[in-house]
């Protein structure tokens, strides 16, 4: 039988290396070798990547829009009604009726146009933006809206005036068709 010694510290076999972890990097920087770091190019490689890639592929919206001016007050305008303005040579007239309906009036046209839809809408208005006789071009868009139009259709009448070049719009609201 064999006895065995009591465990001890000198009869614990040790590793060949000896320290910590820290004393072990140390001993292999004065070697000549260098504390291992981490390597932080492909990391800002791939950080400009994304960059650039967000930057390409995001979407701007350009967004335009068209001044209309405010309603003047009963008092201060000319006097005249909606009726003579609309009856003017250099006013095109765009009436809505409470379906949706469009109606282009103008001088060179003659009497109401009942228009079915806004491609025809500009169409009709490019026609009554022609010269007439005496060479004066129409350059103001009267839209009259019924009050139970749809927001849609007043808007795209109004787009509609802005895409033929017409220099000034008005918009009149009316709740009955008198």
């Amino acid at each position: 039988m064999s006895t065995s010694a009591p465990i001890s510290e000198e009869n614990i076999s040790r590793p060949a290396s000896t320290g910590s972890v820290k004393e072990r990097l140390k001993k292999k920087s004065k070697a000549g070798g260098q504390e291992a770091e981490m390597d932080m190019t492909p990391m800002v490689d791939v950080t400009f990547q994304l960059l650039i890639f967000f930057m390409l592929t995001a979407s701007f919206v350009l967004q335009r829009s068209l001044e209309i001016p405010k309603p003047e007050k009963k008092e201060a305008s000319s006097g005249q009604t909606v009726e003579e303005v609309a009856e003017m040579d250099d006013v095109v007239s765009v009436r809505i009726d409470e379906n949706g309906t469009y109606f282009l009036s103008a001088a060179s046209l003659g009497d109401d146009i009942e228009i079915p839809s806004e491609q025809e809408l500009i169409v009709r208005l490019r026609q009554a933006r022609q010269p007439d006789s005496q060479g004066r071009v129409p350059n103001r868009l009267l839209v009259q809206a019924h009050g139970d139009a749809i927001h849609k259709r007043v808007v795209s009448a109004i787009d509609a005036g802005n895409e033929v070049g017409m220099e000034k719009v008005q918009l009149v609201t009316k709740d009955d068709e008198s």
